[in-house]
């Protein structure tokens, strides 16, 4: 299990006094234990605990952008590491091809309308992907089937 991963991870990175590893762990753990309590432990799952890793990644990756912006180079490098850092416990990204054959199945169920059904097929195949396929990605190919 992710969690199980994760803490191990916490735990060997604290006895190494890999002061980079565990900071990233500890703001992981505590988000991951606060999305665990808002959903309750027990119906806690590994889905759940990939959908918060992405969440902190956006937000690295969107202060990367201000960072990069503000010349911060520092911060840039630091930044990177952590996404770096943090997909490293993400599944593997499925390939724009495969997206799109994900996308082009969902369409052929659907049937849907441009632009009223966009957000229903996007959240079709997000849902069929199992996180695994890249929001920005699965968005640019609906729009260029369906709009088209």
């Amino acid at each position: 299990m992710l969690l199980e991963k994760i803490e191990n991870n916490y735990k060997e990175a604290l006895k190494a006094k890999d002061d980079f590893a565990v900071s990233i762990l500890r703001v992981i753990k505590a988000a991951l234990q606060n999305a665990e309590i808002a959903k309750r432990p027990d119906k806690f799952t590994d889905e759940d605990a990939v959908k918060v890793i992405k969440s902190e990644v956006k937000k690295s990756q969107d202060a990367l952008v201000d960072f990069e912006r503000g010349g911060r180079a520092d911060l840039v490098e630091k930044t990177r590491r952590e996404i770096k850092f943090l997909r490293a416990y993400l599944p593997e990204e499925l390939s724009e091809e495969a997206t799109e054959e994900i996308v082009r199945r969902v369409i052929d169920v659907m049937k849907p309308s441009w632009p009223r059904d966009f957000g229903k097929v996007m959240g079709a195949v997000i849902k069929e992907a199992h996180g695994q396929a890249s929001g920005d990605v699965v968005s640019k190919i609906v729009k260029k089937l369906i709009s088209g």
